[in-house]
């Protein structure tokens, strides 16, 4: 887990494509001060996911599913400190 001025982010460091996998935001108050991007590396593009439910008292969780394998960069910032984690996307073995 990655945590900064009492923000944290919490997810797994390797998925399969096209598979959910939970982004874990920690110790915010109100899910309306979080932001959550997914950033591909390489090219720069953005994917904006919302926090979708509060498992917590000081917790939200969000289902992500990126469907193309590469290096992302996940975002979480409450527009003060943002806090990053590096995800690795690989092929499902299935395909």
């Amino acid at each position: 887990m990655m945590q900064r001025h009492g923000i944290g982010v919490d997810a797994p460091e390797v998925v399969t494509a096209g598979r959910e996998f939970a982004v874990i935001v920690l110790g915010v108050s109100s899910p309306a001060e979080i932001v959550v991007r997914i950033v591909e590396v390489d090219s720069g593009r953005r994917f904006f996911v919302a926090p979708v439910r509060r498992t917590g008292v000081a917790e939200l969780t969000a289902g992500v599913r990126l469907d193309a394998p590469g290096l992302f960069r996940i975002e979480v910032s409450d527009g003060r400190y943002p806090v990053e984690r590096l995800l690795l996307v690989v092929p499902d073995a299935e395909e």
